[in-house]
């Protein structure tokens, strides 16, 4: 394998809580903006990075929780919904942010 692929799977926790962090952040930022400017576009943007962050973990984590053993005593519906869930939630979580940011374009606009 390429060395380069080794160092990136081997620090991937590094990135993962990394990425966690960032996610965290954007969430605050947008979570302090909305409390300031009571708008729904903001309240949106707080929502989907909220919504983004979320998956993020539970991306991280679901290797680590839901080994085969687990999987198989949740049965067929439960595992088939937790593997549907983080592509549902980040979509989600996308148009909320993009969403939120136009509406806050629009707001700014607006006002100005």
């Amino acid at each position: 394998m390429n060395p380069s692929l080794d160092w990136l799977q081997i620090n991937d926790l590094l990135f993962g809580a990394a990425g966690v962090i960032g996610l965290a952040l954007l969430a605050l930022a947008a979570a302090s903006m909305a409390r300031g400017s009571q708008s729904w576009g903001a309240r949106l943007l707080a929502g989907g990075a909220v919504l983004l962050l979320l998956t993020r973990v539970h991306v991280m984590a679901s290797p680590h929780l839901l080994t085969p053993q687990v999987l198989a005593n949740l049965g067929w519906r439960v595992t088939s919904i937790l593997f549907t869930l983080p592509p549902l939630m980040l979509t989600v979580g996308l148009v909320a942010v993009v969403w939120g940011v136009w509406a806050c374009g629009r707001e700014l606009r607006r006002v100005s």
